[in-house]
């Protein structure tokens, strides 16, 4: 399944391309309801949200373009997260879930200026 991760990601830009969408939460819901690589989802399995989980957090915590990236993750204890407004957030590793959904709800995509 790992290496769906490719279409995932292009039916997701495409979508931020074709839409008013720019958040990856909304652009994944909107993936997912399309259904574009046909996934059972007949046991409402968030397959699409998982896996841009998996790979937000893979990119956060070590995955280099140019190196093969081997899944072992560069932190160890916790992430420090500083907000547009200076707030510091931590998590630890035992929060993995908060961090995954703070990823997904927080990243978006955005275009140059056209003017």
């Amino acid at each position: 399944m790992a290496s769906l991760l490719p279409q995932i990601l292009s039916q997701i830009v495409f979508n931020f391309n074709s839409t008013v969408f720019s958040y990856l939460r909304d652009l994944v819901n909107l993936t997912a309801k399309k259904i574009p690589l046909e996934f059972d989802i007949e046991n409402e399995h968030k397959f699409y949200k998982y896996k841009i989980k998996r790979f937000l957090t893979d990119v956060s915590l070590g995955m280099m373009p140019s190196q093969v990236y081997t899944g072992k993750y560069d932190t160890t204890g916790g992430y420090l997260i500083v907000k547009e407004n200076g707030d510091v957030l931590c998590y630890l590793i035992y929060n993995q879930n908060e961090f995954e959904d703070y990823l997904l709800n927080n990243t978006k995509f955005d275009t140059a200026s056209s003017t």
